[in-house]
């Protein structure tokens, strides 16, 4: 009995260690890998259990990225249950793209999803269980794997942000801000490259879409800091590829002070008519203490400066004490030289009536503009006009003009502008200011100062070098755009001229009606009264004026009025236009005088002011559904821009756009160049092109689904106006919020009919585009 006891137990024991030294064994032999010639069935599962097992349906264990995750998993359930085998993995097919985080999580799911659907394995000691016995592959899986091998999968490629940055900087230095998106790879350690600088990383993930490709975009602000580059710096995103930005930051003042860094992705469809998809990938405010010298605040360095600067005056009055004659015929020198030197005035000349014009059939040429012209090349002896340039809404005439030695050499091709003696001084002076050292070489250039004569005292004519070739003609903008609609020519205008103006901005935060109110009607308008209402007249300041530009005066108001500093004969109809000073951050007051001539001290009755203008104007427009303009004009102009500041042309229209040969872009007539809105040029050439070049071509039915929707536009013209609104996203405050532009466009759309040059198709169109834009305001 306990001899059969003993046998017994010897069994059960020997049976039970030997399943176990079976079960390790399993575990630790490699899986069968299949055959160059079978089949890969997504629906298969791979056995690390029984050899006989399907093994001939699997996936290669080098190219399957779940094998080497599944397998650590697996080990532990079988060292605890050694009589239950490990339920089989499931094969991710390889023609799916999967992330390793995304399969991971799916292949997870699949496995509980089998284990709960697998009977329990039999032991596979007993000889009495026939191989058909063993587990066969479950069909569940085979639905699951059919079903994600036909669904597209979003890839997710992981990214680690470098952000390195001064902490501390002294004011007179400048630092570096870097930012690199790295692919997030297993041992990469971040490196900072600088001693004092703060180095942060974080991993993000970047979708990658099926048929997308990204572009990433970044951008760094300071309100206290000079950075440069200024403009926003957008690049392609290629897979496994390392990006990289670099700042250089200069500070303006001691304190603690911040900057601001925001990066965007945009996910840019490969097929065509499929909009963009931005969205914020990463932002971050940096802290920058700056200090000054000797670690000492603004208010000690002032103090130090000062009384060093007092101990300089000292001693300089001691040496003009001891040394009194010599010093004070230098010091006579210094004054005269260190003197600001004036502007060139307009210079009064006398015409050579004896120079020959010859004027190329379609040219009407005034009387005073030949004269003008006789007066600016006084020294040739015959001069060819051969083309005349429209110069917007100035009024101002713009010729080119080819001159002649009396030997019959001919000089370079040049342009003449004839203009208002005012206005064309004023264009002087803004292109000494703006232009002459700014903007680069191959900007049209003003050979000497202004020409005039006494009989013709109120015009003077301007020479402005011409960029081309001899014996081509350039056109303007709008003439090109006619024949060919493409955004080519807009996209050299920005690379031409961006760097130096658009893209050199500062943050400026104004109320609308300070830059926009100039594209309005006046504020009022006013006709001389007879004599017996003169003595009715009741006088008013140009300060009160000015600080009440909308409430200062009524309908039916007679008033003695003041002295204007600009007054100007209206281009467009009878009349003259009476303009304040430009004082900044106000609105400049602008009023119309309906009489023959003026003069301070005349007086007038109020007529008319800019709402019952703009009515009158838009009488007869449709706006076929659109919700109207006018009720929203005034909240629009009180309305607060966070935006930006730079240099602008002022009146960038398509006149003023010239293409010479090569399809070469420049520009002319800087009367109106400023420092400005950044964005204000862009609305300014959105409404020209819209009124000159889309008007003549276009039903307003169709033009309300092109400015709607320009990207998503089959017509010619949305390519023109997208590659506008790519233009000024890059100067926006937010680039990535667009009614800062928004509000540009409505203000500037609504102010443009008011030109008498315009046709019934070009106001129609104006109006709408105001009315489209404004509705989301």
């Amino acid at each position: 009995m306990e001899a059969g006891n003993f046998f017994t137990n010897l069994w059960r024991h020997g049976s039970l260690s030997a399943l176990v030294i079976l079960s390790l064994a399993s575990c630790a032999a490699p899986a069968p890998r299949s055959s160059p010639t079978s089949s890969n069935d997504t629906g298969a599962f791979r056995s690390t259990v029984a050899p006989a097992a399907p093994a001939a349906t699997s996936a290669p264990a080098d190219t399957t990225p779940t094998r080497a995750a599944t397998a650590p998993a697996m080990a532990p359930a079988q060292a605890r249950a050694p009589t239950q085998p490990t339920a089989p993995a499931p094969v991710v097919s390889s023609e799916v793209p999967q992330s390793p985080s995304v399969a991971g999580a799916l292949q997870s799911t699949t496995e509980k999803a089998v284990q709960a659907q697998t009977p329990p394995a039999l032991n596979p000691t007993r000889s009495d269980i026939p191989p058909a016995a063993a587990p066969t592959q479950p069909q569940p899986t085979a639905t699951i794997s059919a079903s994600r091998a036909t669904t597209p999968t979003i890839g997710v490629e992981r990214r680690l942000i470098e952000l390195e940055w001064p902490q501390t900087i002294k004011i007179g230095d400048s630092g570096s801000v870097r930012l690199s998106l790295q692919p997030s790879v297993d041992g990469y350690i971040a490196v900072a490259e600088t001693e004092n600088g703060k180095l942060l990383t974080k991993t993000v993930n970047v979708p990658r879409p099926p048929g997308y490709d990204i572009r990433a975009s970044a951008r760094l602000e300071g309100v206290t800091f000079d950075i440069q580059p200024t403009d926003e710096r957008e690049f392609d995103l290629p897979e496994g590829q390392p990006m990289e930005w670099r700042w250089t930051i200069s500070p303006r003042g001691t304190g603690l002070h911040q900057l601001s860094l925001n990066v965007h992705m945009q996910q840019v469809a490969r097929t065509t008519g499929v909009a963009p998809r931005d969205y914020l990938l990463y932002s971050r405010g940096l802290d920058v203490q700056v200090t000054s010298v000797l670690g000492m605040n603004a208010v000690q360095s002032g103090l130090l400066g000062g009384t060093g600067l007092l101990a300089g005056a000292l001693i300089s009055v001691l040496g003009l004490v001891l040394h009194r004659k010599h010093n004070l015929s230098s010091s006579k020198t210094t004054r005269l030289s260190t003197s600001p030197t004036p502007l060139p005035a307009t210079e009064s000349v006398h015409p050579n009536m004896n120079l020959q014009l010859e004027i190329h059939p379609g040219i009407q040429l005034p009387a005073g503009d030949a004269t003008l012209i006789r007066a600016l090349f006084r020294r040739y002896q015959r001069v060819v006009i051969e083309r005349e340039f429209r110069s917007g809404y100035s009024g101002a005439r713009t010729y080119l003009v080819l001159p002649l030695r009396a030997d019959g050499r001919a000089d370079a091709y040049t342009i003449a502008k004839i203009g208002a003696t005012l206005a064309i001084e004023h264009e002087f002076n803004n292109y000494q200011q703006f232009v002459k050292d700014s903007l680069p070489p191959i900007t049209a250039r003003i050979q000497e100062s202004p020409v005039t004569i006494a009989a013709e005292s109120g015009c003077s004519v301007l020479r402005y070098t011409f960029i081309g070739q001899p014996g081509h003609s350039p056109t303007s903008l709008r003439q090109a755009l006619i024949q060919n609609p493409d955004p080519l020519l807009l996209d050299q205008l920005f690379d031409n001229f961006g760097p130096n103006w658009w893209l050199q901005r500062k943050p400026y935060t104004f109320r609308a009606a300070v830059e926009y109110d100039r594209t309005q009607p006046p504020h009022w308008v006013l006709a001389p009264v007879d004599a017996a209402q003169t003595a009715l007249a009741r006088t008013i300041s140009l300060e009160t004026l000015r600080q009440n530009p909308e409430s200062a005066l009524s309908i039916g108001d007679i008033i003695r009025l003041p002295a204007f500093p600009r007054v100007e004969a209206r281009n467009s109809g009878p009349g003259w236009s009476l303009e304040d000073e430009p004082i900044f951050g106000q609105v400049t007051l602008r009023l119309r005088w309906m009489g023959t001539s003026f003069a301070p001290g005349m007086v007038g009755c109020v007529i008319a002011n800019r709402d019952m203008l703009l009515r009158d104007l838009v009488t007869g427009l449709q706006l076929f559904g659109l919700p109207p303009v006018l009720p929203k004009l005034a909240t629009m102009l009180q309305a607060t821009v966070i935006g930006m500041q730079s240099t602008i042309h002022g009146d960038l229209n398509v006149e003023n756009i010239l293409v010479g040969p090569g399809r070469f872009v420049w520009l002319i007539d800087f009367a109106r160049t400023r420092e400005g809105h950044a964005v204000f040029d862009f609305a300014h050439l959105e409404a020209e092109i819209i009124a000159h070049v889309i008007a003549p071509n276009m039903p307003p039915s169709e033009f309300i689904a092109l400015i709607q929707s320009p990207e998503a536009s089959t017509s010619c013209f949305g390519p023109l106006l997208s590659a506008i609104h790519k233009m000024a996203s890059r100067c926006l405050f937010n680039p990535t919020q667009s009614r800062e532009y928004d509000l540009a466009l409505a203000l500037t759309c609504l102010g443009a009919i008011k030109h008498a040059n315009l046709g019934n198709q070009s106001r129609q169109l104006l109006y709408l585009a105001a009315a489209s834009v404004a509705r989301n305001l």
